[in-house]
């Protein structure tokens, strides 16, 4: 494959050749793990207690979920040659679509997921010494 057919749109709006047998089922493999991965994440969040754990479980099985049937779908398309829904272009709309989501996913992770966690841990500790009242 040359670099200059990304430039050209008929490149992008042909569909790709067949994979074989073997590329197949090595695709099937990394998308049903994808997907096994979400149902891993679906079990563990029902285990545990902290809310802001629950939620960026349930962000990231729900992507899990969304690439991994995509690619099948995308796979089972281009295996069985549909026209126009199995060009090129669909996998690039799929990651350009994918990219925001994931930017939002790891941004919540990363950078707010500590920060509300420190707020909840001094909010507790904060707690621990006021009064209660007793009614």
């Amino acid at each position: 494959m040359s670099w200059k057919n990304l430039l050209l749109a008929s490149y992008w709006s042909t569909s790709p050749v067949i994979v074989s047998t073997t590329r197949f089922w090595q695709w099937v493999m990394i998308a049903t793990i994808i997907i096994l991965i979400g149902v891993v994440l679906v079990v563990l969040r029902k285990k545990q207690t902290e809310m802001i754990t629950r939620l960026i479980m349930k962000r990231w099985s729900a992507f899990a979920f969304t690439i991994g049937l995509l690619s099948l779908l995308l796979l089972a398309l281009r295996q069985q040659n549909a026209f126009f829904l199995s060009w090129r272009v669909w996998y690039l709309v799929v990651i350009i679509s994918l990219l925001p989501w994931f930017y939002k996913i790891s941004f919540y992770t990363f950078r707010r997921w500590p920060e509300i966690r420190a707020e909840n841990a001094a909010r507790n500790l904060k707690a621990k010494y006021l009064p209660v009242s007793k009614k």
